[in-house]
């Protein structure tokens, strides 16, 4: 697994406390433009938070596929000696 940068951190954190923010404010609001204004920002900042594990993890398999016929060739080589 790619370990997170600390701007990807930074960005999970920020777009978490965002998403919070705008859950409280739509269950204290009485007004119909702020309640759908703060779903459309929570779905945008869920969409942030999903779009950097997202990229952390293909980064991840990308890698894997790479390494694995590296490790599986020196297995064939260590085993034909």
């Amino acid at each position: 697994m790619r370990k997170q940068t600390q701007l990807d951190l930074d960005q999970i954190y920020n777009s978490e406390n965002m998403l919070k923010g705008c859950i409280n404010r739509m269950c204290v609001t009485d007004d119909i433009v702020e309640f759908s204004r703060m779903y459309n920002s929570a779905i945008s900042h869920l969409s942030n938070i999903f779009k950097v594990n997202y990229n952390r993890l293909t980064e991840t398999e990308v890698q894997k596929q790479s390494i694995e016929p590296e490790f599986e060739n020196s297995l064939l080589r260590s085993r034909s000696r």
